[in-house]
């Protein structure tokens, strides 16, 4: 077993002083850490395609809407019992 005869201490301040001169020489191994996204991003849609897709969206959510006997859903239920209870006395 071969020693150099330094005290840890001593390789340790020669391991730092080392380390220094590296980083301020730019001779360190430096990793890259640019961020790399999973997600291609491409155009964002335009201001008439969003409108599209809301108008489409709507249209296909809200088609008892566009009839005259339309009744919010409190009073449709109320109206729907009614007759049923009505059909039953009769």
């Amino acid at each position: 077993m071969t020693t150099s005869g330094k005290t840890p201490s001593q390789r340790d301040s020669q391991n730092i002083i080392l380390q220094n001169t590296r980083l301020t020489t730019g001779k360190t191994n430096t990793v890259d850490i640019t961020f790399v996204p999973k997600t291609v991003w491409g155009k964002p849609p335009t201001t008439s395609q969003l409108m599209a897709n809301i108008e489409r969206r709507t249209k296909h959510l809200s088609l008892e809407v566009d009839f005259d006997d339309f009744m919010l859903p409190f009073s449709q239920n109320i109206q729907r019992k009614s007759l049923e209870l009505a059909k039953i006395t009769e």
